[in-house]
């Protein structure tokens, strides 16, 4: 890594960017941009290793005939999932989970935990294994995860999916409003990659043509506006018409509704054209890879991603709402690859370690996406260079 001064117009901008190698030649990549060369001083310009030290206000003279401190990057993290831990406090997840776990005992952070496998959920998707092996792709997410207290964590969620589904329902009516005389239900399949049934995971038919492995069902309960409600599991082999009992069942019992109109597909009941629904059910709710076995966990896995549809979902509405917004075309997708994009390299100066903002020129088009989220959010911005106690005061 080392620092460039790049002509442009009528300007120079100082950069820092790296070296590295593509099909045996030497390329480089913009990991930085400092800013315009007029706006520095003639000795940050000559001297841009000092200048790093001074602005985090660093005591230690910089001698500016002394050779220039080396600059090392360290490790990089995404720091992206800002916006979500924004949502994640909107719809006061810690309280809920806190009441789950409030006559246990347990010796390691239950929410964190939770929290870590939603934003993995909804930025990278991973096994539980490779989420732990990878923590440190987000930045200071959770530094003591362990595999052992996913696993906990996951039957203390399977326990409780009623009450995180209604706890998420009555917040839902709090924050929007939320209408339940029209309710949206589809049904979909999840397939494994095994041949191996329990009393989940059959053999059935697959709406994911996968007819050679065993699966398990899904029924999703949607608003009118696409704000999930709720959601039943079935064995693989049940058929679509025969979950519609199980889910009116539940919706008087758990939310209290007793008159409602279910929209649903032609197999079900009817043949009206579902494409809020379809979409919805079919782009946004990602429950793969799905590695567990025990029933359980199986049913906790379906938790965390609820709980990550949720998050996803309000995010995706609220800014289809903003006039601030008009000119984006807002997906799922797009929101991930824009949160994705904002990483930071923990770099070392001397023998200081700072944080600086990557900015790679092929992705502007997804960081002034994700910037627009963030100030949408009332998030601050970063500096280009910061501290970590300045970054964890963003969470």
């Amino acid at each position: 890594m080392f620092i460039r001064v790049i002509n442009s117009k009528n300007h120079k901008y100082i950069k820092v960017v790296e070296n590295y190698r593509e099909d045996g030649k030497v390329k480089q990549k913009v990991i930085a941009n400092l800013g315009k060369l007029e706006d520095i001083s003639e000795r940050e310009a000559e001297n841009i290793a000092s200048k790093l030290l001074l602005l985090t206000k660093s005591k230690k003279a910089v001698d500016k005939e002394k050779s220039t401190p080396s600059i090392e990057e360290l490790d990089r993290y995404n720091y992206g999932y800002v916006v979500y831990k924004r949502l994640w406090d909107r719809f006061k997840l810690d309280e809920i989970l806190d009441k789950l776990v409030e006559d246990k005992e347990i010796e390691y952070d239950f929410k964190s935990v939770v929290f870590s496998m939603v934003i993995d959920r909804l930025l990278k998707p991973k096994s539980k294994l490779a989420l732990v092996e990878n923590k440190e792709d987000y930045f200071y997410i959770n530094d003591e995860l362990q595999l052992n207290h996913i696993y906990r964590s996951l039957d203390i969620l399977s326990e409780n999916k009623l009450n995180i589904e209604e706890a998420l329902f009555n917040r839902n009516k709090t924050l929007f409003n939320i209408s339940t005389d029209i309710v949206f239900y589809d049904v979909t399949t999840f397939y494994y990659e095994s041949k191996n049934e329990n009393d989940l995971k059959k053999f059935g038919y697959s709406k994911d043509g996968k007819f050679g492995d065993v699966q398990v069902v899904m029924g999703l309960m949607i608003d009118k506006n696409g704000l999930p409600i709720g959601y039943e599991l079935f064995s693989g082999n049940t058929f679509d018409s025969k979950t519609m009992v199980k889910v009116l069942d539940n919706l008087k019992k758990k939310f209290n509704i007793d008159k409602v109109i279910i929209v649903a597909d032609r197999g079900l009941n009817s043949k009206i054209n579902l494409k809020l629904i379809k979409r919805v059910l079919k782009s946004t709710f990602n429950t793969r890879p799905i590695y567990h076995y025990k029933e359980h966990r199986i049913e906790a896995h379906f938790i965390v991603c609820f709980i990550a549809f949720m998050l996803e979902r309000d995010l995706e509405i609220r800014l289809k709402k903003s006039k601030s917004f008009r000119e984006y075309t807002i997906t799922p997708n797009r929101i991930r690859d824009a949160l994705n994009s904002l990483e930071l390299s923990k770099i070392k100066v001397d023998n200081k370690i700072l944080f600086m903002k990557s900015n790679h020129s092929n992705t502007q088009d997804k960081l002034k996406f994700a910037k627009n989220i963030m100030r949408f959010l009332h998030i601050k911005q970063l500096k280009n260079l910061s501290t970590k106690e300045d970054i964890l005061c963003l969470f």
